[in-house]
């Protein structure tokens, strides 16, 4: 055991290593605490003699975390705030941790004291997660939304010091009972092991040994890595201490804390090396600290989202009283497990609604939206009305969101307003999604099946929030069963998709790169200049890994690509930097200065040539790396100087290798291409402005994408609630084009500081990130000012002329167009010419004739079909009346008819089918009482050109009650016959078949029937 004086030494230590950069963000309050703390022994006999911790908000839990690290003189954190939920690392959809906003300085392509000033931070970090969605509400501590709560040390304090911090945190200021606390550490760490039993003083008995998968943290196959120690609080110390399972126990223990020793950077081959600056990555879940501290069962309870419960409780119809958490107790588990989803999913979807993100069927758009349909869908099955349940929960949520910096919800009305939109589109969607059901019911008798697919099943579920235990009821009230295991495959390809999207962060990604970088400073970008350049040394090289060979070959083949192809190829570190030599084909190259674009901003990458010694290499992309400060070339040999390009990726000969250090004789950028995308570009900035000119200024950007034929523009707005009407999109491209014909708008390019920009009116793109200083691009007199990085024209007039090509919608809210200018709008026009005269001359019309003509045309096409149905309906009416005659045969009291109408389409034949029965009716007579004698009519129909056969059946009520006979059974069981199904009400019903050639069978099979 240590006494008081060895933990002041230490806490002295962990000031003396503080920087003298690090800042205090936070206003201590009393939570914080003095700075010598007791030593666990001590604590263990005198400070604790409670069973339990101490009472504590969630609020106060976080700025207790918060004000500890940051206010605490000895410790000296700098808080920083939250990131958004929208991350800057591409590898990760969505904030999915505490450590990502730090990611670049764990892999040392970033200086910490460079660009957050400090080298120990603290934060509370919002984060989401999807990939174990159907746990929510299901167990006590599963989330989609959650804070994480984290210290970090770059290359600052380690292992010891972070420890005794932990330590002190949460037995002086959360005042949990060191006999509450369980450690584990890494089976093999005994540093960490020794730190907490001979100098912290925890005793032997509570700390515990595990394996790699629960105590041992790496980014990946190779990068950094470290063995960790976590901190479980005990809910049942009586238990002792036979046969603890810390790992598994989840009703004993819960894991708190956790920190992180990045110490080791792992090789391809597995051997490990200590790193050179070791890092601390800690994080402790503020929803499970506050089960902890406030005494309930689960996560749920805690006054973090209870009041969201409440208030839904409040809404249903059953309440009665004051006190909702007593309802609440009553009610049974599956109306809790709903108002658990209804809580969680209110909190993340007004936290990513307030940072940008907005309902759509991709990416963080189909999170959301899954998130308010699945909240939508719990509302209706508690009974409450799902528009106002929503909003009231929502403006629970609001109240709740924490003060600690980034957590603010800024405009909770334009959130509200978000969520309404997609609540009401949701509901009209899941009315749909009923009649939809009925629709797949129908396929599958059809088909003869007997069951839904699961495959079908998903779909409603996934698609349109379709529960699939509604799905079984309904379709057991028509005869069918769900393939449920079907179903439950579909579910875990779904889980699995997500999972490998979001449920790690990789922090290798680029880490060879990140070597680059450290060695020769940022790529020196001179493309805004010039197009061509000489001189530059090559920095890195890099095989490219088998399965990326597809995606450049496809770009040297001039296929066009999306904003997004690229799958961050740099994230296959297995490469590493060397001479490439042998078969390789693919590169990627990272030179010192180049005039190669490098994607972002919307705008693609630029392709053209590299000279090196006597070798050309073509480029076939330009990607930015190393958190944007690399460009990094995909190049592939194209041949030697003075013989012709190579047809097929060729690996290069000898005499003509890339190494570093090597200089290239030329950088040329393809400089027609160049000159189409930056007219592109620059039409993007007008379109944008001429936009807000015709929508209002409230209109926002949520995505673009230009190249050399084409340019998109995503946007949305209050105003933007669906298509553009004409008159819209003929001023908007109207606008465009008086600044790109009608006059020559000089472009200047500039930077300043990001407040000078934002005083001066410069529009900020959604989502982007901007640093200190701004490059701001202006095409003058008002018309369009906006902060941008990329290529443009020197004058409006080198844009020429702008033609919008589509506009649709992609998203709720969100609507896209699409535009051609200058050299592609001529193309696009002249395409269009010819096709239009070719349609003149089918119509033998002339160009202003053609409408009238084609109306005409459309008119008389209508007229005609009427006339051909009117037809075959009397033609089988015809035919009706030959089989009155001929095939009619009495059975007891009754009459039924079974036979063939070769050719009759399916409504015709159900038109005959009534026409028989009314005739047979009439035939018969009625019986002794008058009442119709039971009659039943069955018809087949072979269509040939179809190769598919037509079934309908009609019968009487006095056929359905007398009779017992039922025309969608009997249709359905003679179909069948046919390898096909079908069937429909009692009295009328219809069917289909696959095979023809089983057309007499399946009509011998009615009659045995009949």
């Amino acid at each position: 055991m240590v006494a008081a004086s060895t933990w002041s030494r230490m806490m002295a230590h962990v000031a003396s290593t503080s920087t003298s950069t690090s800042t205090s963000a936070s206003t201590s309050t009393s939570a914080s605490t003095s700075p010598t703390p007791t030593p666990a022994a001590t604590q263990s006999a005198t400070s604790h003699s409670q069973s339990s911790a101490s009472f504590m908000s969630g609020a106060a839990i976080r700025q207790a975390f918060l004000d500890f690290y940051a206010s605490h003189p000895e410790l000296n954190h700098t808080l920083l705030p939250s990131s958004s939920l929208v991350p800057e690392d591409p590898t990760v959809l969505l904030t999915i941790a505490g450590m990502l906003q730090f990611k670049p300085i764990f892999l040392g392509q970033i200086s910490a004291q460079e660009t957050i000033n400090t080298t120990r931070a603290t934060t509370s970090q919002k984060c989401v997660r999807t990939n174990d969605i159907e746990n929510v509400g299901v167990t006590a501590r599963h989330h989609t939304f959650f804070e994480m709560l984290g210290n970090f040390s770059f290359g600052d304090y380690f292992k010891e010091q972070a420890c005794f911090m932990a330590w002190q945190l949460s037995t002086e200021v959360y005042n949990i009972p060191p006999s509450r606390i369980h450690v584990s550490v890494f089976e093999t760490d005994d540093e960490a092991y020794a730190i907490w039993t001979e100098k912290v003083g925890v005793d032997k008995r509570h700390v515990h040994r595990l394996g790699a998968d629960d105590n041992f943290w790496a980014a990946g196959p190779t990068g950094p890595c470290g063995p960790c120690t976590e901190l479980y609080y005990d809910f049942a110390p009586e238990n002792g201490y036979d046969a603890i399972d810390l790992a598994n126990d989840d009703d004993r223990f819960l894991e708190f804390y956790n920190l992180v020793f990045m110490e080791m950077n792992r090789a391809a081959d597995g051997s490990t090396t200590p790193l050179e600056r070791k890092c601390i990555d800690t994080g402790m879940g503020l929803e499970r600290m506050a089960q902890v501290l406030q005494g309930v069962d689960n996560n749920y309870e805690t006054d973090l989202l209870f009041p969201i419960i409440e208030t839904m409780v409040q809404l249903m119809p059953s309440s009665s009283g004051d006190d909702m958490r007593a309802v609440y107790t009553t009610l049974d588990e599956t109306t809790q497990r709903y108002l658990k989803v209804i809580a969680d999913h209110t909190r993340a979807s007004i936290n990513l609604l307030s940072d940008g993100v907005l309902p759509s069927n991709v990416g963080r758009g189909y999170v959301l939206r899954r998130l308010i349909r699945r909240t939508v869908r719990c509302c209706r099955l508690i009974g409450v009305d799902a528009s106002k349940a929503v909003e009231a929960a929502a403006e629970t949520a609001f109240s709740l969101t924490g003060a600690a910096p980034g957590l603010e919800i800024p405009d909770p009305k334009k959130v509200q307003k978000e969520l309404g939109k997609e609540v009401a589109r949701f509901l009209e969607t899941l009315d749909r999604g009923e009649t939809l059901l009925m629709d797949v019911i129908a396929k599958a008798k059809a088909d003869g099946a007997d069951k839904i697919s699961g495959n079908d099943a998903f779909v409603l579920y996934d698609t349109f929030g379709f529960p699939v235990d509604i799905t079984s009821e309904v379709a057991a009230e028509h005869g069918l069963t769900v393939d449920m295991a079907g179903f439950e495959e579909e579910m875990e390809a779904q889980k699995s998709r997500s999972r490998k999207a979001v449920s790690a962060v990789d922090v290798t990604a680029a880490g060879a790169f990140g070597a680059v970088l450290e060695s020769n400073g940022s790529t020196d970008f001179v493309g805004y200049e010039e197009v061509e350049a000489a001189g530059a040394t090559v920095v890195g090289v890099f095989e490219v890994a088998e399965e990326d060979q597809e995606a450049m070959k496809a770009n040297l083949k001039g296929a066009k690509k999306e904003k997004k192809q690229k799958a961050a190829k740099e994230e296959k570190e297995d490469s590493k930097q060397k001479a490439a030599t042998g078969p390789p084909t693919k590169f990627k190259v990272v030179l010192d200065r180049t005039p190669f674009y490098a994607e972002s901003g919307g705008q693609v990458g630029d392709r053209g040539l590299l000279m090196i010694n006597n070798a050309r290499w073509r480029v076939l992309d330009c990607q930015k790396a190393a958190s944007g400060q690399l460009h990094v070339h995909d190049v592939t040999f194209d041949g030697l100087l003075g013989e012709p390009s190579v047809e097929k990726p060729t690996p290069p000969p000898a005499s003509a290798q890339l190494e570093v250090g090597m200089v290239v004789d030329a950088a040329a950028v393809d400089a027609t291409a160049r000159r189409r995308i930056t007219a592109h570009h620059s039409a993007t900035h007008l379109l944008q402005s001429a936009l807000k000119s015709v929508l209002g200024d409230e209109l926002k950007q949520a995505g673009s994408y230009c190249d050399a034929s084409r340019l998109r523009f995503d946007f949305s707005g209050p105003s933007v609630d669906g298509p553009l009407t004409p008159e819209q999109l003929a001023e908007v491209e109207a606008l465009v084009n008086s600044w790109t014909t009608g006059s020559a708008l000089p472009r200047t390019a500039r930077e300043m500081p990001i407040k000078e920009a934002s005083e001066m009116g410069a529009t900020m793109a959604f989502g982007e990130k901007y640093g200190d200083v701004v490059r701001v691009v202006d095409f003058g007199q008002g018309v369009s000012v906006e902060l941008c990085g990329g290529c443009h024209v020197e004058n409006t007039a080198q844009i020429g002329l702008f033609r919008i090509v589509a506009e649709t919608g992609i998203a709720a809210g969100v609507r896209r167009i699409e535009a051609v200018v200058g050299e592609s709008a001529y193309e696009y026009l002249s395409t269009r010419d010819n096709t239009f005269s070719q349609v003149c001359g089918m119509l033998a019309a002339q160009p202003d004739e053609v409408v009238s003509r084609v109306g005409s045309m459309q008119k008389d096409s209508v007229s005609l079909n009427k006339e051909l149905a009117a037809l075959k309906e009397k033609m089988a009416e015809l035919e009706a009346s030959r089989i009155l005659s001929e095939s009619v045969t009495e059975a007891g009291n009754g009459a039924y008819v079974a036979a063939s109408m070769d050719g009759t389409p399916a409504a015709a034949l159900q038109t005959a089918a009534k026409f028989l029965l009314e005739s047979v009716e009439a035939k018969l007579g009625g019986g002794d009482d008058d009442e119709p004698k039971p009659v039943c009519i069955l018809l087949s129909s072979v269509l040939a050109a179809e190769e598919k056969l037509a079934f309908a059946c009609a019968a009487n009520d006095a056929a359905v009650k007398d009779r017992g006979l039922n025309a969608g059974k009997l249709v359905g069981a003679v179909a069948k016959v046919a390898g096909g199904g079908g069937g429909g009400k009692p009295n009328l019903a219809q069917a289909g078949g696959r095979d023809i050639t089983k057309a007499g069978e399946a009509l011998e099979k009615a009659r045995e029937e009949l």
